[in-house]
């Protein structure tokens, strides 16, 4: 069963619907967009196909990415949640997150994120949540330090050096205790 819709401040974290597929797109295509991916997509097609993907995820593992709406507006602006990965033989669980860089510098992914991580340690049993980050992509490791994630190893995901970013269990309880 697929996870519900998460409300934060500004932002609706709901599942991805048809009629994203154009927005998705437009982002999916653009290459200051995809420059830190294994590749971007060339038709719309591939990005319905990535929808359904997403779909299959959540219906699978109850959980997966979720479609980004901005609150004050109705308009996609990305997508963030938990996928499950493999990385060198060891099944992970990842904190993914994309915000169209219209959006960018203004929280949003760090939002998104938030509301992930809290997700994923309430529902899951999981021992810790990851992000895979290229090592150039400073402002994706800023979003997974304010997440309380640390550096824990490097990999290669996808054809791609990636630093491994990550938060245990046991760090996320400690933040949860030191804040409330």
């Amino acid at each position: 069963m697929p996870s519900p819709a998460i409300e934060t401040d500004r932002l609706i974290l709901r599942l991805h619907t048809p009629e994203d597929a154009q927005p998705l797109f437009a982002l999916q295509s653009d290459d200051e967009m995809m420059r830190h991916y294994p590749s971007k997509k060339t038709s719309i097609e591939d990005s319905r196909e990535w929808i359904e993907w997403c779909l299959s995820h959540h219906e699978q593992h109850g959980y997966g990415l979720w479609a980004l709406e901005l609150k004050e507006t109705g308009g996609f602006v990305g997508n963030c949640g938990l996928l499950k990965q493999n990385l060198d033989d060891e099944l992970l669980t990842e904190i993914g997150y994309f915000v169209d860089k219209r959006y960018w510098g203004e929280g949003l992914a760090t939002e998104a994120a938030l509301a992930s991580r809290e997700w994923g340690f309430t529902h899951l049993d999981v021992p810790r949540l990851v992000s895979f980050i290229a090592p150039e992509n400073l402002a994706s490791i800023r979003v997974a330090q304010k997440t309380g994630m640390s550096w824990w190893k490097s990999g290669t995901f996808k054809g791609m050096e990636i630093g491994v970013w990550s938060i245990t269990r046991r760090a996320f309880n400690g933040l949860k205790s030191r804040s409330g």
